[in-house]
């Protein structure tokens, strides 16, 4: 069960990699601006890797990330390791 306000079909970004399962998602951003959600592996993404997945296909992906429905806009949640819990940090205002 998600907590995220968003309907399970709406569209993330994520990367490539994280989708073939070959990096973990450590880094969250909830867009400021748009309200866009970005699932990534580290603090900069490659367009050439970058793809739109739905908020249900990266949810299947990493249950952790549910503790995060509640992110405020223009805040990131990052960790080091899956192992790690995740900790928030507001970027934008």
């Amino acid at each position: 069960m998600t907590y995220f306000k968003e309907q399970g079909n709406t569209m993330v970004i994520t990367t490539k990699d994280i989708i073939l399962g070959l990096k973990p998602i450590l880094l969250v951003s909830h867009d400021f601006e748009d309200g866009m959600w970005e699932f990534l592996d580290s603090e900069e993404l490659n367009e050439n890797e970058a793809c739109i997945v739905s908020l249900d296909e990266i949810l299947k992906l990493d249950g952790s990330l549910s503790v995060l429905h509640d992110l405020p806009l223009g805040w990131i949640a990052y960790r080091n390791s899956i192992n790690d819990s995740w900790k928030e940090e507001c970027i934008d205002n």
